[in-house]
């Protein structure tokens, strides 16, 4: 999978994913959703979610946050995830799906370009490489859901 920096060429290829912020506000019973963007930001961002003081921390949460995701979903919990979060969860699940599927190449944020990137735990610079992970573990631990309202979401709306 390659992790690339967000380009105008990269916008609205098919095969790419982008997983910043949106540019454009969009709410979900009335709470700011935020695509497959990190909600935790250590820059001034009005469509972050939660301010943290660095990145190091604005990762260990988001890691955090993609577990609780995770175990939700396993734990058929996913009734306790507010909305913005069960909409994140739905993004991200279908993200393990077209990755599993082979359907995509790469996934496009602001922060890194790297070609062929392979997951190393405690060395990621980018909450991306953190999600593309993540749905590596959902496609392993097959705890991917494929159903008729996860695939009412279109990932290529996202840019």
């Amino acid at each position: 999978m390659n992790i690339l920096k967000f380009k105008n060429g990269y916008v609205g290829n098919n095969r790419l994913v982008y997983c910043g912020r949106p540019k454009k506000d969009e709410y979900y019973v009335g709470q700011l959703l935020i695509g497959l963007g990190n909600p935790y930001s250590w820059k001034r961002n009005k469509k972050a979610k939660f301010q943290v003081k660095n990145l190091d921390e604005s990762l260990t949460k988001y890691r955090k946050f993609t577990w609780k995701l995770i175990c939700c979903y396993r734990d058929r919990k996913l009734d306790e995830l507010q909305p913005w979060e069960f909409r994140y969860w739905q993004l991200m699940n279908l993200l393990a799906i077209a990755i599993m599927n082979n359907e995509i190449d790469g996934l496009v944020c602001w922060c890194t370009e790297i070609q062929d990137y392979v997951p190393i735990k405690g060395q990621e610079v980018c909450h991306t490489q953190i999600l593309y992970a993540a749905c590596l573990y959902m496609i392993d631990k097959e705890l991917v859901c494929i159903s008729e309202l996860i695939n009412q979401v279109n990932l290529q709306n996202l840019w």
